[in-house]
């Protein structure tokens, strides 16, 4: 077979040639022509609409932060207020608050046309007193419950110190919150030469969406507001701006003129940034649109394109399903033979007509199905002779060492044949059945116990899977006590059978054994599982055993066999909560000789 013949029988070949010449090649084309087209344009008018949102905010927060400088000067037109502040027992007379407090709000009220969350105005004596403070439009008269005072603080001595001029204060001050993004300014109140208090004012930036136009800015890019050293003062992405600074390369770029644009790459992605600059007080308005938000955005210009292009493309796939409907034939048909080869004997056969992967595939069919055919019939006379050998077993006097000893031998057989697993669980059979059949002894020690017990669940859990996990917490030194054999196993199973019924995983199943006062021996077993259908919290004993519900034959019949053995000598605790858990304690009362035993060793 030359190359030309092996390229044509790879169906991936023709699977991969279908599609690009069907669909990935004039969809890539097409992307490609108009691609070009709305890139150029789109970069253009988003700068464009850019500069003119900022143009608006920088005119808007011009506004608002003029007419808070002009609020910082109101106590100036009302000389009767000034007059008032001015006076030295302001904070105890009672009937200047009275008169104070009015002026305040309507001067306030007065002077201000914008939303009320938007200034916050605090006044403080030349002492550092809080004495009014205007606080999200809510005039709050006086606020002895603030332990700030700001008479030692560097911005109300540069206050001071301007003698009446602005200061703007760039820092979060102690008494705004540390998270706020604010933009603050302080005045000194003179009463005609005389300093009288200082005018604390900040705009919170927090509500700069509401200011400018909830559908000025997208959700995807950002809008910064930051001083000439970096330090932002409002972040839309944050909504904050505590301990934030501008990249290095942002700020070179927006510093380099007043107004412009520019395109950056930071943490690796790429951004067009657009500035202005508030000169008046030397902040730096920012807008960063992430490119890939703009080649999305700007996508919906191609609408009309892409429409068609889906339109070209559904009819070349239904031309692909066609095409490749007519490939899949030989598959079909080979399908349709291993369905019947469930049903049918292993002779069903199916036609090769190609040499690419579905004829491989159809020729490696017809050799399984003759090698399942040659393994059927040997199976089928191995199931003959199986049941001719089971039958003479049947007729055989079986005994429990002829039983022992054929565990045995499979359990070595298992293992030479690197089967550990089942050699293992054979052994763990084997041991337990000749514990529970052999031992004519009715007593056994806790050690012997414990460790027919470890075997029993190991064979459980390999029933169960991961259904439930098992703790032993057993005293060593109760190892050499005697108790009678399997007690506790019929409470072990009820807990696993059907206390982990309704369990997929997850189930815990606690067994302690411990000595008090040298002759009282307990046992608890205690399950996370369903529980009983009733809460209970119950103290059983020879006396009231039969109390129990005949619902609960199992455990009636473990306790039973329990208070037979013991007697008086025995009690037992069962607490169950439906659905959480159920909790047995057996308390067993040791005799005499056994405590001495116990104490001896």
């Amino acid at each position: 077979m030359n190359i030309s013949n092996r390229w044509k029988d790879k169906l991936i070949w023709k699977i991969a040639l279908s599609y690009l010449t069907l669909t990935a090649v004039p969809f890539i084309i097409s992307y490609a022509l108009t691609s070009t087209y709305w890139w150029n344009s789109s970069m253009e008018s988003s700068i464009k609409h850019s500069e003119k949102i900022l143009q608006y905010s920088k005119e808007l927060v011009d506004v608002h932060l003029k007419q808070m400088e002009n609020l910082t000067l109101s106590l100036y037109y009302e000389p009767e207020l000034a007059s008032l502040l001015g006076s030295p027992d302001l904070t105890t007379n009672t009937q200047i608050r009275s008169v104070v407090t009015p002026l305040f709000e309507k001067l306030f009220h007065n002077m201000s046309h914008s939303r009320p969350d938007v200034f916050n105005y605090y006044y403080y004596d030349l002492k550092g007193n809080l004495i009014y403070v205007y606080l999200n439009g809510v005039w709050i008269d006086y606020m002895p419950q603030t332990n700030y005072n700001p008479v030692h603080e560097a911005w109300f001595k540069e206050t001071l110190a301007t003698s009446g001029k602005i200061n703007i204060i760039r820092t979060t001050l102690p008494i705004q919150k540390a998270t706020d993004p604010l933009f603050s300014m302080s005045r000194l109140i003179k009463l005609s030469t005389d300093p009288i208090g200082v005018v604390l004012m900040d705009f919170n930036f927090n509500v700069m969406k509401d200011v400018i136009g909830k559908s000025s800015f997208d959700n995807n890019s950002v809008f910064v507001i930051s001083d000439l050293q970096g330090n932002m003062i409002y972040n839309s992405d944050l909504q904050t701006a505590q301990n934030k600074t501008l990249p290095t390369d942002i700020l070179q770029a927006v510093n380099s003129q007043s107004t412009g644009s520019v395109k950056l790459k930071l943490e690796n992605k790429d951004y067009l940034i657009v500035y202005e600059t508030l000169d008046r007080f030397s902040l730096k308005l920012i807008h960063m649109i992430p490119i890939s938000y703009l080649i999305s955005e700007n996508m919906n210009y191609m609408l009309i394109i892409n429409l068609s292009i889906f339109i070209l493309m559904l009819l070349l796939i239904i031309l692909s399903i066609y095409y490749f409907n007519r490939k899949m034939v030989p598959l079909e048909q080979l399908n349709q033979v291993m369905d019947r080869s469930v049903k049918e004997p292993f002779d069903t056969r199916t036609t090769v007509t190609t040499t690419d992967e579905i004829g491989r595939l159809g020729l490696s069919f017809n050799k399984m199905m003759s090698r399942l055919q040659e393994l059927f019939e040997k199976d089928y006379k191995n199931k003959i002779d199986m049941v001719e050998s089971e039958k003479k077993m049947l007729e055989a006097q079986i005994n429990p060492h002829f039983l022992y000893n054929t565990l045995d031998t499979i359990r070595f057989t298992a293992l030479q044949q690197g089967n550990k697993e089942v050699g293992k669980m054979l052994y763990a059979l084997s041991t337990n059945l000749r514990y529970t059949i052999s031992n004519t002894s009715n007593q056994v020690t806790i050690k012997e116990e414990v460790q027919w017990l470890e075997r029993y669940i190991y064979l459980q859990q390999l029933r169960f899977k991961d259904r439930f996990e098992v703790f032993f917490q057993i005293d060593v030194t109760i190892y050499h006590l005697s108790i009678y054999r399997l007690i506790l196993q019929p409470f072990i199973e009820n807990a696993i059978i059907h206390g982990f019924q309704d369990t997929e995983t997850g189930g815990i199943l606690h067994i302690n054994g411990y000595l008090e006062n040298k002759r009282l021996l307990y046992f608890e077993i205690v399950d996370n599982g369903r529980g009983f259908a009733e809460k209970l919290d119950q103290l059983i004993t020879i006396h009231n055993v039969q109390e129990i519900n005949q619902h609960k034959i199992g455990m009636y019949n473990a306790l039973s066999r329990l208070f037979l053995y013991y007697g008086d000598q025995c009690t037992v605790c069962l607490s169950s909560t439906p659905g959480k858990r159920t909790a047995i304690q057996i308390r067993i009362e040791l005799d005499e000789e056994a405590a001495h035993e116990n104490r001896t060793d």
